[in-house]
Parts: C-alpha cells; structure tokens; sequence
C-alpha cells in the first residue's frame, strides 16, 4: 500500500476533508494534496504529527504498511448509540459538527446582542430627542404664559387706572349735579 492510498484510508476512516486533516495535524494542505497525488510520500516530520494528531493509527501500518491501519485495541471499539454502531471517525465528526454549531450559535448571539444594544443606543437617543422637544415646547409655553402675565398686567394697570379716571368723573359729575342743583335751588 502506497502513502497516497493510506491518506486516502485515513480521510476515509476519519470522516475529513483534506484541510481539516491537514489542520488537525498542524501542517498545509497542499502536503496532503502532494501526497495524494504521490508527488512526495509521507515524510518524518508528517509521520510525527499525523501520529501526535492522531494516535490511535498504528504506527507500523502508517509507516510499512503491515497490520491494520488502527492499534488493535481501537480497531476493536465501536461506540454504541440507541440509533446503531458508530466508528470513532463518525463520533469525532459529529463533535466536530456540533462544535461549528456551537461557533455559529455564538456568532450569530454576538450579533444580535450587538444590534440589541444598536437598538438600545437608538432607543436611548430617541429619548433624549423626544425629552429636548418636550423641553422647548415646554419653554416656548413658558415664555407664550409670561408673556400673557405681562400682557394681564399691562391690562389690569390700565383698568385700574380706567377705573381710577371713572371714579374721578363721578365725582365730577357728582360735584357737576350739586352745582346745578344748587342753582336750580336759588334760582327758584
């Protein structure tokens, strides 16, 4: 078996794109598109960090090729679920799904909360030009009352000296009628 077929096993087995692999085990993905296509084979230092990555591929098998791809002990262990059996590469792609759910959950969260706190910031704004509206209108009330007050009172100044001018011309008049009755008197 040939490194291109024994990446192929492993994307396989793993459930993986080449990327992710790639990701996983710390390197670029081109490598592993260069192994495919068997233009290189699996050198020391990918050998290390497939290994590291992942370590429950057999060494022997990675490196000669000889016995299974997995140490006996996983090759052995599936993971039983109410649904059916599930081989570790689809456990570990299930987390992996769930985990890039998680991410989108978050972001999409983090979005929200911000335009939340947009709207509250608008909310707040909105408040601050409703209350300086009221604030001029209530102003512009103030000074239209003042204005009535100086104008009552003006009016009242006046009618007061109205009145004044009237009680002057009563008496007058008063004062007028006594005379001519007066007269009236001595002239009879």
């Amino acid at each position: 078996m040939d490194d291109s077929q024994k990446v192929e096993e492993l994307l396989h087995h793993f459930r993986m794109e080449q990327k992710d692999f790639a990701e996983k085990c710390g390197f670029e993905p081109n490598v592993i598109s260069s192994i495919k296509r068997g233009k290189c084979g699996i050198s020391n230092r990918v050998f290390s960090k497939i290994i590291t990555a992942f370590p429950d591929v057999n060494k022997s098998w990675l490196r000669d090729g000889e016995g299974e791809m997995l140490n006996n002990s996983v090759n052995q262990s599936i993971i039983e679920n109410n649904n059916g059996n599930f081989q570790q590469g689809e456990y570990i792609n299930d987390i992996r799904t769930f985990e890039t759910v998680i991410t989108e959950v978050k972001k999409e969260f983090a979005t929200k909360e911000e335009r939340f706190i947009d709207l509250l910031k608008e909310k707040d704004e909105r408040i601050r030009e409703l209350q300086k509206e009221k604030d001029e209108r209530l102003k512009e009330k103030d000074e239209h009352l003042k204005e009535k007050d100086s104008i009552i009172q003006d009016m009242t100044k006046r009618y007061d000296k109205l009145q004044e001018r009237l009680f002057e011309l009563q008496d007058k008049l008063l004062q007028s009628q006594e005379t001519l009755l007066s007269y009236i008197k001595t002239d009879k």
